[in-house]
């Protein structure tokens, strides 16, 4: 992660140093070799398009400032930029104060819109950097110190407050209205739609007829009452009087004649 920033940082800080003007600021260099020194400096990049139904715009200002003049004695390669920046007996060293940084973009067609905004801010408020006898040293943002170090790399505190807005047809996403705008109302739940007839639907209940019984409750069988049949079954009470007398003697015979 501390990568990726020290690279995001470089690289504002190249096209800082790229566009930039001359520095107002008190640099001393003093027995140093192949020293940079830029003093509080800021830029502000923009760009537009728009045509007939869509428009766009993007800018990037960043600005590096601090306090005080940037110093380097004894120190080889050494790149200062914005103030208060002191290199002494380092080789490689890169310090630069307080960046802030508030790339934003915003876009709109057919009367809705976009825009999104990220404002960074690194260091700027913890005093200048100061390097004594390091080797590729980089600090950024200010109140950083080093001394006998190789490859040292130090960022001072780091903010970012993104924000990120819509709107569509002079709505904003937040359901919220803009000013001079009429707020729509929402249908209502008895609302009916124009161009639809209206009328009532009447449910009645159908009379029950007069043998239907309740559920549960103790109901006596419908069947009537059949003379000469047993019950549940339906069959003959006289042809199995009949069956029951020729078995029991049939049971008989056969016990006497296992007596003999």
């Amino acid at each position: 992660m501390r990568a990726k920033c020290l690279g995001l940082l470089v690289f504002l800080l190249a096209g800082v140093l790229g566009v930039a003007q001359n520095a107002r600021a008190d640099n001393n260099a003093s027995g140093s070799t192949g020293t940079v020194q830029v003093g509080n400096t800021s830029v502000t990049p923009s760009a537009s398009a728009g045509g007939a139904t869509a428009n766009a715009s993007v800018s990037a200002p960043v600005s590096v400032s601090g306090s005080g003049g940037n110093t380097a004695t004894g120190s080889t390669g050494a790149v200062q930029v914005g103030g208060g920046n002191n290199s002494n007996g380092s080789t490689g060293a890169v310090q630069s104060s307080g960046v802030n940084a508030a790339p934003s973009a915003s876009g709109g067609a057919q009367g809705s819109s976009a825009s999104a905004a990220i404002p960074v801010t690194v260091g700027g408020s913890g005093g200048g950097n100061n390097a004594s006898n390091s080797t590729g040293a980089a600090q950024i943002g200010g109140g950083n110190a080093v001394d006998g170090s190789t490859g040292a790399a130090q960022v001072s505190g780091v903010g970012a407050s993104p924000a990120v807005g819509a709107a569509a047809a002079g709505q904003a996403a937040s359901n919220g209205v803009t000013a001079g705008s009429t707020a729509a109302s929402a249908p209502t739940a008895s609302g009916t739609p124009s161009g639809f007839p209206t009328g009532t639907r009447n449910v009645e209940q159908a009379s029950s007829p007069g043998n239907r019984r309740v559920l549960g409750a103790a109901n006596a069988p419908s069947a009537r009452r059949a003379l000469r049949q047993l019950p549940f079954t339906g069959l003959m009470l006289s042809l199995v009087a009949l069956v029951g007398a020729l078995l029991t003697s049939v049971g008989l015979g056969l016990r006497s004649y296992a007596r003999t």
